[in-house]
């Protein structure tokens, strides 16, 4: 589950990964900030379904 959860992160960052330099931590903070990528991983926590 662990690992979904991880392929799934991964996958909604490199589909809007645009360029963005790798290694610069001020582009990465504008890019998750833009996207919304905190509050989108926070529903996809709340999603998780244990079985």
């Amino acid at each position: 589950m662990y690992y979904k959860f991880l392929v799934n992160i991964h996958d909604k960052i490199s589909s809007n990964f645009k360029g963005l330099a790798k290694h610069d931590p001020n582009k990465w903070r504008h890019f998750i900030s833009i996207n919304e990528m905190l509050e989108q991983l926070e529903e996809s926590v709340v999603e998780i379904e244990f079985e």
